[in-house]
């Protein structure tokens, strides 16, 4: 039986992709010797429920449902393979991993049939994150950050050159506001940060609160680094 009462988070994939050439696929495992009930809670830019159309595999067993949410008891050291299907258009958002036990994973970003990228369940969240940055010899980073705070992002960026100085701080402002939290953003870090075009160094993202009272949120976040010219910004991430 599933009981979301007794959920806690387990950790976060700060980004998803699916649909215009992209599939995402996560890979949850439980190495004890009891079930753990899970939950997959995916939202949108703007912190809402995200609805896709997802393959869901265990034990050899498969099956295709669209939802938000996916609730699913992974058996005792085994996997829980859950892959996003085509969509009429690119669509992004994140995902929630909330468990009744411990549990470690990955997901795996696809793109067109060739490239991919593996980044692993984020499970050390903090109201700051630093990410290493190269947009040097025709590449670029891209970043996908995700507001895991009840309220409205206020996201400040600083970056330090590969020599340790300091280049900038600004305002990074989410593509959706997300009122009631819960907001995700991915895009390439020149196009919000001209400053980084052409250089190596480390960008700090740091959750502010929105008031001299308010309490300060967490993020999730991660970097990917991709070859200039074979996606759009958004979709590199």
């Amino acid at each position: 039986l599933f009981r979301s009462g007794t959920l806690s988070r387990a950790g976060v994939f700060a980004q998803i992709a699916a649909g215009g050439g992209w599939d995402t696929t996560i890979w949850l495992v439980n190495r004890t010797s009891a079930a753990v009930q899970t939950s997959i809670v995916f939202h949108g830019d703007d912190g809402s429920a995200l609805t896709l159309p997802l393959t869901v595999t265990q034990a050899g067993l498969s099956g295709q449902v669209s939802a938000s949410t996916l609730n699913e008891a992974i058996l005792p050291n085994t996997t829980l393979v859950v892959a996003t299907e085509a969509a009429a258009s690119t669509v992004e958002g994140w995902a929630d991993v909330l468990a009744s036990g411990a549990v470690s994973g990955f997901a795996v970003f696809r793109y067109g049939g060739g490239s991919e990228a593996a980044v692993p369940l984020e499970s050390q969240l903090d109201a700051s994150i630093s990410l290493p940055f190269d947009n040097t010899g025709g590449y670029s980073t891209g970043v996908a950050l995700t507001n895991l705070s009840g309220f409205q992002a206020n996201i400040t960026a600083t970056v330090w050159d590969q020599y340790g100085n300091q280049v900038l701080t600004q305002p990074i402002v989410l593509l959706k506001t997300d009122p009631s939290g819960n907001g995700h953003d991915a895009f390439m870090l020149t196009d919000r940060l001209a400053a980084t075009a052409g250089t190596r160094g480390i960008v700090q993202f740091q959750n502010n609160p929105l008031t001299p009272s308010g309490p300060v949120g967490a993020l999730a976040g991660i970097g990917l680094r991709a070859e200039i010219g074979r996606a759009s910004c958004r979709e590199r991430v």
